[in-house]
């Protein structure tokens, strides 16, 4: 595929793949986070557990860069959140604007994780549930858009209605809600992906959205990925970067793959 029509390729693929992430499945951070001790205690997360936010968008930047004749060598990129494992006990890193991001990391613990703890432990139950009801498919969805996606408090400001029926439709008419689930799943009941004490060595790519769930510093991200060959921060958008976004997404794939390409 010619460079010229690559623009075309990612913008039209990052309309349809949404920037999901597997959130903060996490042990307590220590008495710098004490609320994160409280909720965690007797889930039966080891302490050393972490969270991970590995995006939908690091497999579309690899196809994407595929299809524009890059050829890469397990090159990792993650346009969301980022976490690294900690251990009770262990000083927080926070080296950029530490207050704020411990502020958001606060109000996620304590607000919006509702949803991972029943997706992590009662997937089916809830699948059932939203299996046989469109209304409450929808309100399951649409909560989502309008908490995380950079709005005025209409969330189809954000984000077109017809694009999130589109969304509702897909898990709907396949009925797919239920086995979107099980990542949180096996998240919460397996050992953490990435050994204690090792790296995440390839190449790897960050963008930063204003209203995404939480953005870390890239201190707390260079301890966990050694090679990070792009760092970038936005004025607008939020967690479904790929259908707020979409154009400015792109870029940052291209942007990220540019280097990376060899010339067949």
């Amino acid at each position: 595929m010619h460079q010229r029509n690559f623009g075309d390729v990612a913008v039209t693929t990052a309309r349809v793949v949404f920037a999901g992430v597997f959130l903060v499945n996490a042990a307590g951070l220590s008495a710098d986070f004490p609320n994160v001790s409280q909720l965690m205690a007797g889930k039966g997360i080891p302490a050393a557990g972490a969270a991970l936010a590995v995006t939908i968008a690091a497999w579309a930047a690899g196809g994407l860069c595929l299809l524009a004749g890059y050829r890469l060598r397990w090159t990792a990129t993650s346009l969301a959140v980022l976490m690294l494992p900690v251990t009770v006990g262990m000083h927080a890193p926070w080296a950029a604007d530490p207050a704020s991001f411990q502020n958001e990391l606060n109000h996620f613990l304590k607000e919006e994780i509702g949803y991972q703890w029943i997706q992590g432990t009662k997937p089916q139950t809830l699948a059932f549930g939203l299996s046989d009801s469109p209304a409450g498919l929808a309100a399951w969805i649409v909560e989502k858009f309008r908490s995380w996606t950079d709005n005025d408090g209409d969330p189809a400001s954000a984000v077109p209605r017809d694009e999130m029926l589109a969304d509702i439709t897909l898990y709907w008419a396949t009925g797919a809600i239920g086995s979107s689930f099980w990542p949180y799943f096996a998240r919460a009941h397996r050992e953490w992906p990435v050994p204690a004490g090792k790296t995440v060595d390839v190449p790897m790519g960050y963008v930063e959205f204003p209203r995404e769930i939480l953005r870390p510093p890239r201190s707390v991200a260079a301890r966990l990925y050694s090679d990070i060959r792009r760092w970038t921060t936005q004025p607008k958008g939020g967690h479904f970067a790929a259908l707020e976004q979409p154009e400015v997404l792109a870029h940052e794939i291209r942007e990220f793959c540019r280097p990376l390409r060899t010339v067949r």
